[in-house]
């Protein structure tokens, strides 16, 4: 799941609990619909489960950007030991080439 998807999941959750404890502060609520109070209880379960997995979104989130920035430092290594030595055999390649012309 995607952040913004937990976090509308989360603002869906909290409007229904809203709209649940309107219904049943009105005296004219049926019998049945009273019973619905009984689900908060759930209700608050799946609201703190789904701030859990945020957390826990977040939290891979940063593990994952830790590891591409692990990587780009090591490519970008890469990349100036390959410069390097393309200098220098190009380097040894002009100084070997030169020795020739003058033999």
């Amino acid at each position: 799941m995607k952040e913004g998807d937990l976090r509308s999941n989360l603002a869906q959750l909290e409007q229904a609990r809203r709209l649940v404890t309107s219904v049943l502060d009105n005296p004219q609520a049926t019998e049945n619909l009273k019973a619905v109070q009984n689900l908060s209880g759930r209700l608050d379960k799946l609201s703190l489960l789904t701030l859990n997995s945020l957390e826990d979104y977040n939290s891979v989130s940063e593990d994952v950007q830790q590891l591409f920035d692990r990587y780009n430092t090591i490519v970008s290594d890469l990349t100036r030991s390959f410069i390097i030595f393309d200098e220098l055999v190009s380097a040894k390649e002009a100084t070997a080439s030169a020795a020739k012309v003058l033999d």
